[in-house]
């Protein structure tokens, strides 16, 4: 299968990029702190990279998130177009107090969105009861069947944690595909059945980096090509599910390559994301301090040193990249992830992904211009 840069002039003209440069938030990670109660194999938010972090919120927090919900751009989106504040971590549920305190204060629903990350086992319904009439979106970190061999704990064994993820009003699981979890559909059953008609997931790829188990990268890659097929399958039929969803993720990026014409950053305001903390300090992806709310314009120099350190990795790291057809649609990944023997495994995982979708895009290369309707 040809690459997709060979794809794209017959598909989609490159527009002005200009027009498309996110320039307004879109979602503000709020960590409260580094702390967690699990070890997770495939984490990088590790303890020896954490700056000092106050629990407590400072008065330039919450000026901030108030001086953000008056401005008009922000309070005329409607529904998940409003901006989206995620408590993440570490683990959240460890500052929960903290986090209704803050929540309290700096609430707007007409113009905030919030939602959190958890890993699910300190759930209960008090915290359910919370999340749900305060409107939340609550997602747990889950990797299906073998959990345990990427997580160390499957929160699911324990039945009054399912019965907390059942209660909730708009619960969702979270999946970083490994050798572990890549049978998609034996996920996707298992869950089903799990947690019935509250099943809802969302996939991501493995970032990986120098300390990753190669175990977590031993991927069947017969068995994965044959699981992309059938995903391909599935979106031309208009199949609504996580495996779809993935590949309109990445058809999303595909979009934006050629009407930007430029790699995209996931980790700065460029793409409407900044990671902060309750005491003001903006983190990178690798929670490395880039600014606080002290700063001035403090928003314009956390993206300028964003760029500066992504397009620094980059250099490291994904030259190589640029040369690969599959670009478009991976953008490199992770400008963090160094070249490795996980990262070789890794790219191959993810290029028979991207091969599926060259060849859909062959045979079918409407699905670009628009979007399937779902059944």
């Amino acid at each position: 299968v040809p690459g997709i840069l060979l794809l794209m002039p017959k598909i989609i003209p490159i527009r002005n990029s200009s027009q498309h440069l996110a320039d307004r938030l879109q979602r503000i990670f709020l960590i409260p702190g580094k702390a967690c109660n699990f070890s997770c194999r495939y984490c990088y938010a590790s303890q020896k990279c954490s700056p000092s972090i106050k629990k407590a919120f400072t008065p330039e927090t919450v000026r901030f998130l108030q001086e953000i919900a008056d401005k008009p751009e922000y309070a005329e989106r409607t529904g998940k177009d409003r901006l989206s504040i995620m408590y993440f971590g570490g683990e959240p549920l460890l500052y929960f107090r903290e986090l209704q305190e803050l929540f309290k204060v700096v609430n707007r629903p007409n113009v905030f969105r919030w939602e959190t990350v958890t890993n699910g086992s300190l759930l209960d319904p008090q915290k359910v009861d919370w999340f749900n009439t305060n409107g939340f979106r609550v997602c747990i970190s889950h990797d299906g069947i073998n959990t345990i061999k990427t997580r160390g704990i499957d929160v699911f064994d324990d039945p009054k944690i399912v019965d907390c993820y059942k209660a909730l009003i708009n619960p969702a699981i979270e999946t970083v595909l490994t050798a572990y979890s890549q049978d998609i559909f034996g996920f996707m059953n298992h869950m089903k059945c799990l947690l019935g008609d509250k099943f809802k997931a969302r996939f991501m790829f493995l970032a990986t980096t120098k300390e990753t188990p190669l175990d977590l990268v031993d991927y069947d890659f017969v068995a994965w090509k044959k699981t992309c097929a059938r995903i391909m399958e599935r979106y031309l039929a208009g199949i609504k599910g996580c495996d779809t969803a993935l590949v309109k993720k990445h058809l999303n990026l595909l979009r934006k390559f050629a009407q930007t014409h430029r790699k995209s950053w996931d980790c700065n305001v460029r793409t409407g994301r900044i990671r902060l903390t309750l005491d003001g300090k903006l983190l990178d992806c690798s929670y490395n301090v880039c600014g606080t709310l002290l700063d001035p314009n403090p928003l314009d120099l956390h993206n300028e040193l964003m760029e500066k350190k992504s397009q620094a990795s980059w250099n490291q790291n994904k030259g190589i990249c640029i040369t690969c057809g599959f670009y478009p649609l991976c953008h490199g990944h992770c400008a963090r992830v160094s070249l490795n023997s996980a990262w070789m495994n890794q790219c191959r995982f993810m290029k028979i992904f991207f091969s599926a979708i060259c060849e859909m895009l062959q045979y079918h290369p409407e699905v670009l211009n628009a979007d399937l309707v779902v059944k």
